[in-house]
């Protein structure tokens, strides 16, 4: 007989860490919001208010000729609610999370992965909700769901690139994380979540079309009202920045968690 011991297969090991995961997931919004039960609409309330005031606003003060003008910016806003969620939480994600890594399965990534859970499952829902109150509204449904949705995973995946990137360095450099909360709001006015390609001048688009996350917003648009619109996107230029930051963002963890195993 062998005294070696069996190695676990690829499908207990990701099984493992699906718990692992999901047990993050539960202690982040307790973390977060407390045990009590009601205390958890707050992760809902907040992007879906927020997203309201927005939506409302505009379609009082906006752009009078433009149709579906509450549909356009609640539902952008909600995309770019996500985004910064889990860039700005991303930020201090290394350093709060520090003590579970004495476990030997929670690794930094599943800390992450945990985060990002969170947010894109509370941002679909509330799309969820939006898009059927609209609906009972009167309004029409969206072209494609499934696209808005692809829209919604593909920032998510860029968004994660960055936070792991950031997450990484603030556990270097703590000031980094107060400078990712002012990045948050400055980049929010060429995100292309209040805008289109098609309604800025020739000079604005060749600016513009470098920032991968105009990309994903016009996705969503195409996907929430078809023919409506005119949309301009490359989704190869936006997988670029998704494998680019994410493997780089990988790599900056790791070698952070080699340096703080090291003192």
């Amino acid at each position: 007989m062998s005294g070696a011991t069996a190695q676990p297969g690829l499908l207990d090991c990701a099984w493992t860490q699906m718990r692992v995961v999901s047990a993050l997931v539960l202690r982040e919004l307790q973390s977060r919001y407390g045990k009590r039960d009601l205390s958890l609409l707050w992760v809902f309330l907040e992007p879906l208010v927020l997203s309201l005031v927005i939506g409302l606003f505009h379609t009082v003060y906006g752009h009078k000729s433009m149709r579906r003008v509450f549909e356009f910016y609640a539902m952008g806003y909600l995309m770019y609610f996500m985004m910064r969620s889990v860039l700005n939480r991303g930020a201090s994600a290394v350093v709060q999370n520090l003590p579970l890594l004495v476990h030997r399965r929670v690794t930094l990534l599943d800390v992450f992965l945990a985060r990002h859970v969170i947010e894109f499952l509370t941002i679909a829902l509330v799309m969820f909700i939006f898009q059927v109150g609209l609906m009972v509204a009167g309004a029409e449904m969206p072209v494609s769901p499934i696209q808005m949705l692809a829209a919604l995973v593909i920032m998510l995946l860029l968004a994660q690139g960055l936070a792991f990137l950031v997450g990484a360095v603030a556990a270097l450099f703590p000031s980094v994380e107060r400078m990712t909360h002012v990045f948050s709001y400055l980049l929010l006015p060429v995100s292309g979540a209040f805008w289109m390609m098609d309604n800025l001048p020739r000079w604005a688009q060749d600016i513009v079309i470098w920032v991968p996350t105009v990309h994903t917003f016009e996705l969503l648009r195409e996907g929430q009202f078809g023919e409506l619109y005119i949309y301009v996107y490359s989704l190869e230029y936006v997988a670029y920045w998704i494998v680019g930051l994410n493997l780089l963002g990988m790599a900056a963890l790791r070698a952070v968690r080699r340096h703080l195993a090291a003192e």
